[in-house]
């Protein structure tokens, strides 16, 4: 249970350069302690916290005044009572999850996140207030995570300059593995919307989100092609896998269905960036790579990952071809070094488009209905196959559980 300082007065410590700490006192002038109001960078940005200490440097309360976290993630830390950890550790303590604080599995960023920003508000009261001895602060440094990210897109860039496609199911694999299941970082709407909210975590501590986050738009935009979809996607990785194994009966839409599923796939884009308006790129994330791969989110993250399963034996890629956020921002990125290319040499000679997701030329009519919807027919639902009556009414399942996912974001905040 938390403990609520009955304070009737508090006054800014002056003098101290760092985090805002205030001195506090209770109606008889006795001094209670110490509160000091620290950040640090969580999953999806800045990550706040005031942190309550008594005068014998015993930590009694962290309340969370701060985040741009996933809800799920976040509410699961709550829940899992995460913030009791705290209280009646010592000011100088380390504070690191799975040494001296117990973690909580599954969200790995957002715990470290929250003891990082206790242990700079605690150490900064401890040493100049306390006259404690406090640990030395870490340095920036590289870890295993961004040397591994950055083997990987060595692997790719070598492939794909040699033509050696015969190497992208492996590095698909390893990408599944690394990416997916242990460090469960795939690249999400989350990271897209921080960058325009400006919600950003801090390089220092975060290092890894910028090697993932900046390293493939600005890859993608300088090499003019979505690599890290077709290559490196976790969940795309997944999807084949899937199709592989158990797709014994094959459907592939028509390109004027594509088309329609094309332009859905921007309109659900915007409806979820809109969320930005609530200040947490989070809330607009509605793919289920959290599910996928660390088994949290809404209802409606489970739901659209069950519709990805089933739809996914019979549809290669559904989600990529459908709805995905990411490769939809992608591909545009891909796409601007080709059409400024064009504008300087409006009469050269054009190449062939590039599926971003299957590596193989696409035919003419998929790239007239992709690139400008010239000659594309007038579809009518009396006209329609039964089986593009099926898919339209797949990409309308789909539709509907996005929407719920992004209602239950923002009702969970």
């Amino acid at each position: 249970m938390y403990f609520k300082p009955a304070a009737s007065r508090c006054e800014p410590i002056a003098g101290v350069s760092g985090y805002p700490a205030y001195k506090l006192w209770d109606k008889d002038e006795t001094i209670l302690g110490y509160a000091v109001a620290a950040g640090a960078s969580g999953y999806g940005g800045p990550l706040g916290v005031l942190v309550y200490l008594g005068i014998d440097g015993i930590l009694k309360n962290v309340i969370i005044t701060e985040n741009c976290e996933t809800p799920a993630y976040f509410n699961r830390v709550l829940n899992e009572g995460y913030l009791d950890k705290f209280i009646g550790k010592q000011a100088h303590d380390p504070f690191e999850p799975g040494q001296d604080i117990d973690a909580v599995s599954g969200a790995t960023y957002t715990v470290k996140g929250i003891a990082q920003a206790v242990r700079k508000g605690s150490w900064q009261v401890g040493k100049h207030e306390l006259g404690l001895q406090v640990p030395a602060g870490t340095r920036f440094s590289l870890g295993w995570q961004e040397l591994g990210l950055i083997i990987l897109y060595g692997l790719v860039f070598i492939a794909v300059s040699c033509r050696c496609h015969t190497l992208r199911p492996w590095v698909l694999a390893i990408s599944l593995l690394f990416l997916g299941f242990f460090l469960n970082s795939a690249l999400s709407l989350a990271n897209l919307t921080s960058l325009i909210s400006g919600n950003l975590p801090d390089p220092l501590e975060r290092p890894f989100w910028y090697f993932l986050t900046l390293g493939v738009l600005i890859l993608t935009l300088l090499w003019g092609r979505n690599f890290y979809c077709a290559w490196l996607c976790p969940f795309g990785g997944l999807q084949e896998g899937i199709y592989k194994v158990l797709g014994f009966m094959k459907f592939n839409p028509s390109s004027p269905m594509m088309a329609l599923a094309r332009k859905i796939r921007w309109g659900i884009l915007w409806a979820a960036v809109v969320a930005l308006i609530f200040n947490n790129p989070s809330i607009a994330s509605y793919e289920p790579f959290a599910v996928s791969f660390g088994g949290q989110g809404n209802l409606g993250h489970w739901l659209t990952l069950c519709l990805v399963l089933i739809t996914g034996t019979f549809i290669y890629r559904v989600w990529c071809r459908l709805v995905c956020p990411v490769g939809t921002v992608l591909n545009f990125l891909a796409s601007v070094k080709k059409r400024t290319r064009m504008l300087f040499r409006p009469n050269g000679p054009v190449s062939r488009p590039v599926d971003s997701v299957f590596e193989h030329p696409l035919t003419c009519a998929e790239v007239i209905c992709s690139e400008c919807g010239a000659g594309q027919a007038r579809v009518r639902w009396a006209d329609l196959p039964g089986k593009e009556k099926v898919f339209l009414g797949i990409l309308v399942v789909y539709v509907l559980s996005i929407i719920i996912t992004l209602s239950l974001n923002i009702l969970s905040i």
